[in-house]
């Protein structure tokens, strides 16, 4: 497919500037201006070597082999990115590596056919070989020794720093809503209460259960003299009692729990938005926003549920998902560079407070791609979901001076000035990146 574009596109160019055999010449003059150039050599003799601008042909050869490259690549990554979902990147791989045999060992299969030709070395002059084998080694070395500014790209998302996250621990309906974002609280004050009848009617059973026990015990005090076996049941009751007890404290912490209170002084901040899903034959609309929003009254929050937050508006951070390959670069302390998809247009800075040494289990759920974000997920079993390439969580705190108003949720890609890096390690680690080997 490849080699039939590329065909396609100098038969084009062919036509266009009505220069027969386009690809054959420019191949054929960058050829003999090597010789001369790097060994000293005569000229091909050919009649298909163009007899006039020959450092124009060999600059479009040259252009010509880029190009070929870069679409073999964006070929692999297109590929990649096919069938990665299934997780079989391997046809990818095997794809990868056929291709790079016709594209690198058949080349240097003929340049060493080239030089072990009987007689070959006798055309060379020694001084001009070396002086290029000099050249391209000392250009080598360059790219593989030199270190220049190295930087690492990752998504992240915005979360109040040190701030209390208010979470639903028993699921119910949200019968009144007592904050909206930015009202100022204070410690222990009630932010919204919900309602879950099982809990309430769980209690009054229990309650029921309890003083019917009690009223037992009563009654089997008063007839001892009477029964034999009144000892016996007053034992039992007692550890009914008991046992309900624990229940009913149980229940009633439940139900107190119903109350969402704030453990310390702040601002409300809103939690990330939930995502519109639609209804189809299989599940029910549920509701979307964040529970703050008036809209959302009555509205059934599941366990877990993120219902706000409570901390400085001011005081911000990024949580940033850092893929495996990239961790051994970061150190705290470096600085960052933030870009939020919300305002594409202004740049925040922050540094790096730490990484974390834990495989990330659950991903935000901005960043995830069943949400419109960038990183590839997995399902979990309990209903979040994982990065698909093994990652980790880093903490960069954000600068104060900032012109935008910041919110929990937003997200973007970071820029984290790493130190320095040879051009090498650069180039193979976006080569992984595209083909992803991992």
């Amino acid at each position: 497919m490849m080699r039939t574009h590329k065909n396609t596109l100098n038969n084009m160019l062919s036509d266009f500037l009505e220069i027969p055999n386009l690809s054959q010449k420019s191949k054929m003059a960058m050829l003999s201006k090597l010789r001369v150039w790097a060994l000293g050599m005569k000229p091909i003799g050919s009649r298909q070597l163009p007899r006039q601008r020959q450092v124009w042909f060999s600059i479009y050869s040259i252009a010509s082999f880029c190009y070929r490259w870069f679409i073999v690549l964006m070929i692999f990554w297109f590929l990649t990115e096919i069938f990665e979902p299934y997780g079989l990147e391997v046809i990818g791989h095997v794809v990868v590596a056929i291709s790079l045999f016709g594209m690198v060992v058949v080349p240097l299969y003929k340049l060493a056919k080239f030089f072990l030709y009987p007689g070959r070395m006798r055309e060379v002059k020694k001084i001009r070989t070396m002086a290029s084998a000099v050249l391209i080694l000392a250009a080598l070395g360059a790219f593989c020794l030199i270190p220049v500014p190295h930087s690492v790209w990752v998504n992240f998302v915005v979360r109040p720093n040190e701030a209390q996250s208010v979470y639903v621990n028993q699921p119910g309906t949200l019968r009144e809503l007592k904050v909206q974002p930015g009202d100022s609280v204070v410690a222990n004050q009630v932010l919204a209460v919900l309602e879950n009848e099982d809990l309430e009617i769980n209690c009054v059973a229990l309650e029921g259960e309890l003083a019917k026990l009690k009223t037992d015990l009563v009654a089997y005090e008063l007839s001892q003299s009477e029964y034999l076996d009144a000892a016996r049941k007053i034992g039992q009751t007692q550890a009914e009692i008991i046992k309900v007890e624990r229940q009913l404290d149980l229940a009633r912490k439940q139900l107190q729990e119903l109350n969402l209170v704030a453990d310390r002084a702040g601002q409300v901040l809103p939690p990330p938005n939930n995502p519109v899903v639609e209804a189809d034959d299989r599940t029910l609309a549920t509701w979307s926003g964040t529970p703050l929003d008036r809209d959302n009254q009555s509205a059934f929050l599941a366990r877990e549920t993120v219902f706000c937050f409570v901390g400085d508006p001011s005081d911000m951070k990024a949580v940033l998902v850092v893929e495996q390959g990239d961790v051994k670069f970061l150190q705290p302390g470096q600085r960052t560079q933030l870009m939020l998809f919300q305002y594409p247009d202004t740049r925040i800075e922050g540094e790096l407070q730490d990484v974390s040494r834990d495989e990330l289990t659950v991903i935000p759920r901005e960043l995830s791609k069943t949400n419109g974000g960038p990183v590839s997920v997995l399902p979990l079993p309990n209903g979040g979901e994982r990065p698909l390439l093994k990652s980790y969580e880093a903490t960069v705190i954000l600068d104060q001076a900032t012109n935008i108003k910041l919110l929990p949720g937003m997200h973007g890609s970071a820029k984290i000035l790493v130190g320095d890096a040879t051009l090498a390690s650069r180039v193979w680690r976006e080569i992984q990146l595209v083909l992803n080997f991992r």
